[in-house]
């Protein structure tokens, strides 16, 4: 998923990617529309036999990535408990990017919330979300 555009109009990128034999989920995020930072999870273990829970929290600079419950890693993008991402004028994608590039998987359910959900390790939910 992203809603990001050509600078000046950068703003957020969500996604599965593969760094030579290692994936990975990556965020990126740009502050000033202009300019973004890429952070990654430690790698992950992707097959295609089961489905697989995907997460990411952003709380104001801090990023933390989730695989099936557990915690894959941290990170911080600008300032830890300040940081805003910038406001992108873009539209949202879900699937692919701005410039085409393409998951080839299923998405079952994908949310994105102003709720902080996750701090620590949990059990994924089997069944669909309730709106916030």
């Amino acid at each position: 998923a992203t809603k990001s555009a050509a600078s000046p109009q950068l703003g957020w990128d969500f996604r599965l990617k593969k760094v030579n034999s290692s994936y990975y989920i990556t965020f990126s995020a740009s502050l000033d529309g202009k300019t973004t930072k890429e952070v990654r999870s430690s790698s992950i273990v992707l097959d295609t036999s089961n489905i697989h829970h995907v997460a990411l929290t952003w709380n104001k600079g801090a990023v933390k990535f989730f695989y099936d419950g557990m915690q894959k890693g941290t990170a911080t993008i600008g300032t830890s408990g300040s940081s805003i991402i910038f406001d992108s004028t873009a539209p949202l994608y879900i699937g692919r990017d701005q410039t085409s590039s393409y998951f080839s998987g299923t998405i079952d359910e994908l949310r994105i919330s102003q709720v902080l959900r996750w701090t620590a390790t949990f059990t994924p939910p089997s069944s669909a979300y309730t709106a916030d």
